[in-house]
């Protein structure tokens, strides 16, 4: 599960550094994610006992994800078309450069959990009490491998997973 969209500060930082160029409604979303980073305190507090883990995603979707399953001994699937994101990105998703964005990108700050799949109605419920959007992402299994796959069902092949505090 995620909150939120994933990608948008990632793709405004990529506009400042001139790695691509956005426009009117992109441009503002995507900046404005970057600046202004909604904090998702009551919803980390609405989880306690629903989620079964949580982190906020600053480093990229796929290095925090991978930071639960290695201290859990778990795999996990992800579906790339359901992972949210702002419509610029979600009509991009065949570009890997775009795909990071949303895998990799970092900086979002959105929450990202897990649950058993009995607690799916708990969290439905927070839809509505907190007014945010959450999104159920993949499913976590017992094969130590994150895989993230396309619109085709296929395996995407994973370069870069995020920002790493600790590489050179």
């Amino acid at each position: 599960w995620v909150s939120g969209k994933l990608g948008s500060a990632a793709l405004g930082l990529a506009h400042l550094q001139g790695k691509i160029v956005l426009e009117n409604d992109a441009l503002r979303a995507s900046i404005h994610a970057l600046h202004s980073p909604a904090p998702r305190a009551a919803l980390g507090l609405a989880l306690r006992g629903i989620a079964t883990s949580c982190i906020d995603i600053s480093d990229g979707l796929l290095a925090d994800l991978g930071h639960i399953l290695k201290a859990s001994n778990l795999g996990a699937t992800l579906d790339l078309e359901k992972i949210p994101c702002m419509d610029f990105l979600k009509n991009s998703l065949e570009n890997p450069q775009f795909q990071h964005y949303i895998l990799a990108g970092g900086d979002d700050y959105e929450l990202c959990f897990t649950a058993p799949s009995y607690a799916r109605d708990a969290i439905l419920a927070l839809l509505n009490t907190l007014n945010i959007t959450l999104t159920q992402i993949g499913v976590t299994n017992n094969s130590q491998q994150l895989q993230v796959l396309n619109q085709h069902q296929q395996a995407i092949i994973l370069g870069c997973t995020g920002f790493d505090h600790f590489a050179n």
